[in-house]
């Protein structure tokens, strides 16, 4: 009679056994499926692909003793792991809840006591970590230009924000008073100045582009013209007066002055750039003539083009409007923006962009079309991080979804509880069939 108990206790011992198995190969390899309406569970395409060009392996690290929060950021985590190699390990706190981001003996920090962990929050501190130490990106100040720090519409806040939400650091520059670009910043930035530079600014920001360094002009028909002798020394010249853009009008822009671009040539900086993109007030550029100017190392290209019904408005941009050649006003298409680039004497490129206007990055302008996403792909290329040329900036996504009572009962329920349950019943009655078939024939046989 005990031979029927061993050999059902082996057969539920060797399912124990698969059972085990299967946990720990899913708790070694995790694999997750998202059944959410918009993807919450699952990483945008931003993260997954910095995490792509990534080549150090991350370091997370929790300091917490609350098991809620090691729940959720070990579920977060396993997101990540899934496309990088990342390590995470939990020590016991030191007075607050934080997790450690470490790349390549750089290290980020994230309070958890004002804040829940989301992708949001880890992968822009993945992005601080990545990002050197000391990259700083300074706007000039002093003549007129747009604040980096304001929240007016005007000013150049958001676009800043945008930085340092990809690691990057801000700083004002009045150079009249510092009378120095310091050596760490990674990036210049001048703003449609209106009023006249001093000469001995202009001295330093020639040393610094002669240093080697990445800038970034966006410039205006109202600028300053004591910059034309630097924009002629990259073999660019700016046409007078406003672009208007009857063609963008007649489809819908407010102001015949918001020029409307959809379409850009195959250059690294807007290689991933497939919206529109509209620039208020801005001014048109032309390469100048080699004869007219010295032999230029900067390789120039075009990726801001206007449609041909556009022009170079001289006058006033108000009532009714039209081209006038014989004031001087030069037909589309236009070039309102370029990229240039050249060999460094050690090694690496030198890169510089100008585009001209300042308010299409402006707090007013930047939500409209894709004006933040080329913002900030341009602000890569600049910044000489290749690997983020291809990542969208994230956009804020539907955080609904929508279940019916009966599905969020199976869902919560039903997979955790009564599945598992019908499966236990289901090996019970098997074996129950089993044993008692045996015990039927076993009785037959000993009745023979």
């Amino acid at each position: 009679m005990l031979k029927p108990y061993l050999q059902l206790s082996r057969y539920y011992l060797f399912w124990c056994l698969v059972a085990l198995t299967l946990y720990l190969l899913l708790k070694q390899f995790p694999y997750i499926i998202d059944l959410t309406q918009n993807k919450q569970h699952t990483l945008s395409d931003t993260t997954v692909s910095l995490l792509q060009k990534i080549k150090s392996p991350i370091q997370l690290t929790l300091f917490s003793d609350n098991s809620d929060k090691l729940l959720a950021t070990q579920t977060l985590v396993q997101l990540y792991q899934q496309h990088h190699t990342v390590d995470f390990n939990k020590k016991r706190p030191t007075g607050a809840d934080k997790l450690v981001v470490t790349i390549d003996n750089k290290n980020q920090e994230i309070s958890l006591l004002t804040q829940d962990l989301d992708e949001s929050n880890l992968t822009k501190a993945i992005f601080e970590t990545y990002r050197k130490e000391n990259q700083w990106v300074a706007f000039l100040q002093g003549h007129g230009e747009p604040s980096p720090f304001g929240e007016d519409k005007a000013s150049l806040g958001w676009f800043a924000q945008a930085l340092k939400n990809q690691g990057l650091k801000i700083q004002a520059l009045p150079l009249y008073e510092t009378q120095v670009i310091p050596d760490n910043t990674q990036l210049l930035v001048i703003a449609n100045p209106k009023t006249e530079l001093l000469p001995k600014e202009l001295e330093l920001i020639r040393d610094y582009i002669q240093q080697g360094h990445n800038l970034l002009w966006l410039s205006g028909p109202d600028e300053t013209p004591s910059l034309t002798p630097l924009l002629t020394s990259f073999g660019l010249k700016k046409l007078p007066g406003t672009v208007v853009d009857v063609h963008g009008h007649k489809m819908g822009t407010p102001h015949p002055a918001i020029t409307i671009i959809d379409k850009y040539p195959h250059h690294e900086a807007t290689q991933a750039i497939n919206e529109l993109t509209a620039f208020p007030w801005t001014a048109a550029f032309k390469l100048l003539p080699a004869h007219t100017t010295a032999p230029s190392p900067w390789q120039s290209t075009a990726i801001l083009n206007t449609h041909p019904k556009t022009w170079t408005e001289k006058g006033a941009i108000s009532g009714n409007i039209e081209y006038n050649r014989e004031k001087g006003e030069i037909p589309g298409p236009l070039s309102i923006g370029f990229v240039l680039h050249q060999a460094k004497k050690e090694e690496g490129t030198q890169k510089i962009v100008i585009v001209g206007t300042a308010k299409f990055l402006s707090n007013a302008a930047i939500a409209n079309y894709g004006n933040l996403s080329l913002g900030m792909m341009l602000a890569n290329w600049l910044s000489s991080d290749d690997s983020l040329l291809n990542i969208p900036y994230p956009a804020v996504k539907d955080l609904s979804l929508q279940l019916s009572p009966f599905t969020g009962w199976i869902l919560e329920h039903g997979v955790r509880w009564v599945l598992p349950l019908f499966i236990l019943m289901g090996l019970w009655v098997h074996q129950f069939r089993r044993y008692t078939r045996s015990m039927r024939f076993s009785n037959l046989i000993k009745a023979g």
